[in-house]
């Protein structure tokens, strides 16, 4: 049994878990205000629910079966590449191609799936599917995911560090002191700082920074001779303090370094 998300309950898919699923239930349940006996009832039906997943789901040896509850109490089920929603006597089939429940936060489910980032409502409806190929996402290998207090996404992958989904920002080995690349698990605080757990360097406590450096807008060119021009842009939010650039006086690829703090030159 694992529990790296106190969200997410994952455990191997075999009949001798099925206590710690029905605890893991009834703690969420009676954590969000649901009545004893109602919780009890539930435990009981989705020990069945779950134990025919486990017996007749077709699942390959040392499969995991991981486990949510969402805000309106609704649970979830990921296992054999099947995500399931609890009817309230056995589990209805929601999607295929999903690998793991990453989180439920609000009205959303986020699921990884085999080479994607899914999302669906509460409700089961399906919402968003991000690819490499059509978003910023930094790699199809997704581990874990919280959202932050600024409501941003973070994303730990197996294999491509650490990434601010929302900002499309991912910290890894190269480009920031991240130890490794390959992260199990992740849990933000409301001060900033970002818990990652890596496979096999311990845990990694980073604070990343809050300063974000948007290019700036509306180039245009002046004054244009020969052999100058004057140069001028919008200033990005937050203004940065100081631009580099790069110029050539011929019509040839690179050119010179200059730098300013103003918005021309």
């Amino acid at each position: 049994m694992t529990m790296l998300d106190p969200h997410i309950y994952s455990v191997h898919a075999n009949i001798k878990e099925l206590a710690g699923i029905r605890a893991f239930v009834n703690h969420r349940l009676l954590s969000v205000g649901v009545e004893s006996t109602i919780a009890q009832t539930l435990c009981l039906a989705v020990d069945e629910a779950c134990s025919n997943i486990i017996l007749h789901g077709h699942h390959h040896p040392g499969s995991c079966l991981k486990i949510s509850v969402d805000y309106a109490n609704g649970i979830w089920v990921t296992q054999n590449g099947v995500l399931y929603k609890f009817n309230g006597t056995d589990f209805n089939f929601v999607a295929q191609g999903t690998d793991k429940l990453l989180k439920t936060y609000g009205d959303l489910i986020y699921v990884a799936g085999f080479d994607s980032f899914m999302i669906y409502t509460i409700d089961g409806t399906f919402f968003n599917n991000f690819f490499t190929n059509n978003s910023c996402l930094a790699g199809i290998q997704l581990n874990a995911l919280d959202i932050d207090s600024s409501n941003k996404t973070w994303i730990a992958f197996q294999g491509n560090g650490i990434q601010n989904f929302t900002d499309c920002v991912t910290y890894n080995t190269t480009n920031s002191g991240l130890p490794d690349n390959f992260f199990s698990t992740l849990r933000t605080q409301s001060n900033g700082v970002i818990w990652a757990g890596t496979l096999q360097l311990g845990l990694v406590k980073m604070t990343p920074s809050s300063t974000t450096c948007n290019p700036p807008t509306n180039f245009s060119s002046t004054n244009i001779t020969s052999s100058t021009a004057t140069i001028n842009w919008t200033a990005a939010t937050p203004a940065p303090t100081n631009y580099v650039y790069l110029y050539n006086t011929t019509p040839t690829v690179g050119g010179t370094n200059g730098s300013t703090v103003s918005t021309s030159d």
